[in-house]
């Protein structure tokens, strides 16, 4: 471990007490953390590190000024590393207003005193890196062994603010439209983004005069085609200007142009819409250029110092970047290319999310949302078109589900499902009509099986997955068919032979049956268990089950006449159920005309209301005496229910009934914002990929993204 003090004596500790830095929080704060169980351990043993914060705050740690975990929804949480040597600890909270206020209102963020361990340490061998805590994922891979923060002049995590997290203090202001989205962990409010027009972070002043040696590293992430564009820069200096230039990759250069060399850039090229990890040296007379950990140019340059505005985001307020940047850093040292890796290999991956999928949605992982929400793909106008995020273009996409790699959309009014590659949003088709809108009529021959494009669907509402295969409802069909992901083949596994068969639920005709013997009546919603599918079958006003080795079909639950009530399998009533989703005991149910949410037994049958009481309104609550607005679609986390109503987005506790608002103000709209500042326009699905909720935005004809 670089830095590391030698001593020929024991070990020892000392505990050095920085000061409380606070960022945007009320005074009195009381972010706190402790070390457990004190002094006198020995190399590679066990310490605790302990957090508390007052309630609804999300704890996040930092080792060495790098996130090493979250501990999310909890005023109290711990840590628990080796003892490895000198290393610099704190906590960040997210501070969220709390009882008698809105916890919808933007979070805002506050440190705890840093502590300093040493260690006076006789000998070599490096115990192995502390690891993270099993807490709420994704995080990010355990902090490198190599020293990263001593010589640390300026650091922008770049967490919802502009704030220095090293010890000078050089908070920067964000001007022009700067906003904070998701980081490349997919943490949310966790790296600035630039619209390539005004936005800036300023820092007057910064002095870089004492400064012979200089490191100056960010990540980036940009598809910007358009001249050059800046991470960095200074007013009459132009210090170690992070330059991307279309075709070519990082350049630095100075404030004198004669000094400035054609040909002195990196050959990664940057503008692929990728996070990359750029970092450029000088020890004053040559510069080095690193893409991603690795050295890629090396040239003789002299530069300037002195003092000046420092700009992130820009060139000296010109050539503004178009993305994203995060964690901007500044040392005054030239770190070895050791350091450098170190420094891109902690912060270039993260863990797997511990969830799995069930249900045709990631459950295991509680989500920790901040409400935020942002569009991914679909470009608002109804159409069809594969391309990637808001150039591609949906028609009245509904249900959703995901393999934890992609997400599958019911595009109802194309007639089509199509694929969304989780991260990239790369849109393309899986099955039905090629070109949209190839649906066919349910009365006749031409709703074919068929492999891929050669299938046809009449109005596709809801699908999921067991991960192999796909199940749709084939809902203006009234049947349930099935595609296999390997082959894209799509076959009939229940439902009346020429579909259009749709039966009558008060005649006796809603039979159930093996395959194309069962009848369905306008089917909505669909969820599985790996062994049974389970259809809410809406003008039915039932709950199908549908075994998927044979295709039986059976009622689980529902009289079929619309009404309400609560009791076993026979005498039970819906009213148009829609959505529902599966913790694999127990079937969730979005009924909607009776404006609440149903939980169904799957051994027995039996039903009962979860939450909501028949009023179709809008009031946070728990239980019955919570109100929901039409709930239409439904998934979970296995902890947490996420409904989606009228223009809005609910998060129901499964344990306790207790409803509250996540975003959407019930007013139509397409706004991207944070909580009930947000619009929709007729959602109608949902689904989780352990970190964050999908919506099918129907009338906006997009996808959108709670984070």
């Amino acid at each position: 471990m670089q830095g590391h003090t030698t001593r020929l004596w024991k070990w020892y500790w000392v505990i050095a007490v920085l000061g409380i830095f606070l960022t945007g929080c009320n005074s009195g704060a009381d972010a706190e953390l402790s070390v457990s169980p004190g002094t006198d351990l020995e190399p590679g043993e066990a310490f605790t590190l302990n957090a508390s914060k007052s309630t609804y705050d999300d704890i996040r740690w930092f080792w060495n000024n790098q996130p090493i975990g979250e501990c999310n929804g909890k005023s109290k949480c711990q840590q628990s590393l080796l003892f490895v040597g000198t290393h610099r600890y704190r906590i960040r909270v997210k501070v969220n207003p709390g009882p008698g206020g809105s916890l919808l209102a933007p979070p805002k963020t506050e440190d705890s005193t840093s502590v300093i361990i040493t260690i006076a340490t006789a000998t070599a061998a490096t115990p192995p890196p502390p690891p993270p805590s099993a807490t709420t994922t994704p995080s990010p891979p355990p902090p490198p062994t190599v020293d990263v923060s001593s010589n640390l002049v300026l650091h922008y995590p770049l967490d919802s603010n502009a704030k220095d997290f090293s010890d000078s203090g050089l908070h920067g202001l964000a001007t022009g439209g700067v906003r904070y989205g998701s980081d490349r962990f997919s943490q949310s409010r966790s790296a600035a983004t630039f619209d390539g027009v005004d936005d800036t972070i300023l820092r007057n002043s910064f002095d870089t005069s004492s400064y012979t040696n200089l490191t100056v590293s960010a990540w980036v992430n940009t598809s910007s085609v358009s001249g050059e564009r800046f991470v960095a820069g200074a007013t009459g200096l132009r210090l170690l200007m992070s330059r991307f230039t279309v075709g070519k990759g990082l350049g630095v250069f100075d404030n004198n142009s004669a000094n400035n060399v054609a040909g002195e850039e990196t050959s990664t090229s940057l503008n692929d819409g990728n996070w990359h990890h750029l970092a450029a040296t000088s020890d004053g007379s040559e510069v080095k250029l690193y893409v991603n950990g690795k050295l890629e140019q090396t040239y003789s340059e002299v530069l300037t110092t002195g003092v000046a505005n420092l700009n992130v985001g820009s060139g000296a307020g010109a050539n503004f970047w178009d993305g994203q940047i995060d964690d901007f850093r500044v040392y005054d040292s030239v770190l070895t290319q050791e350091q450098i890796e170190a420094l891109f290999e902690a912060s270039s991956s993260q863990t797997l999310n511990s969830g799995t999928v069930s249900g045709g949605t990631v459950q295991g992982s509680t989500l920790s949302l901040s409400g935020a929400v942002t569009t991914v793909a679909g470009s608002g106008a109804g159409g069809f078109l594969n391309a990637t995020g808001i150039v591609a273009q949906f028609n009245n996409p509904r249900g959703l589900t995901t393999d934890a790699s992609n997400l599958y959309v019911a595009d109802e009014t194309n007639n089509l499902i199509r694929k969304v590659v989780l991260g990239t949003y790369v849109v393309s088709s899986v099955a039905g009509g090629a070109s949209g809108g190839g649906g066919c009529n349910g009365n006749d021959a031409t709703c074919i099986d068929g492999v891929g494009s050669a299938a046809q669907f009449n109005g596709p509402r809801d699908v999921t997955t067991d991960g192999t295969h796909l199940y749709v409802v084939d809902s203006s069909n009234h049947r349930i068919r099935k595609i296999d992901l390997s082959t894209l083949q799509v076959t009939t596994l229940a439902g009346g032979a020429l579909g259009g068969g749709g039966c009558n639920g008060n005649d006796g005709s809603c039979i159930d049956g093996v395959g194309s013997a069962a009848q369905f009546n306008t089917p909505h919603g669909i969820t599985t268990d790996g062994t049974n599918l389970y259809v809410s079958d809406t003008l039915n006003h039932r709950i199908r089950k549908v075994e998927i080795s044979s295709g039986t079909v059976t009622t689980l639950s529902g009289d079929g006449i619309a009404g309400f009530n609560d009791g076993n399998s026979s005498s039970a009533q819906f009213d148009s159920p829609n959505g529902i989703t599966t913790d694999g005991t127990s079937l969730y149910v979005a009924d909607l005309n009776n404006h609440r949410i149903r939980r169904v037994v799957i051994s027995t049958g039996a039903v009962a209301t979860l939450a909501g009481n028949g009023t179709g309104s809008t009031f946070d609550g728990t239980g019955t005496s919570a109100q929901f607005n039409g709930p239409i679609a439904v998934t979970t986390d296995g902890s947490n229910l996420y409904v989606v109503e009228f223009n809005r987005v609910r998060q129901l506790v499964i344990s306790s009934g207790e409803v509250t608002t996540l975003a959407g103000d019930g007013i139509a709209g397409t706004t991207d914002e944070y909580g009930t500042t947000a619009r929709f326009n007729d959602p109608e699905g949902i689904v989780s990929d352990g970190t964050h909720l999908f919506i099918g935005d129907n009338t906006n004809h997009r996808i959108r993204k709670i984070e």
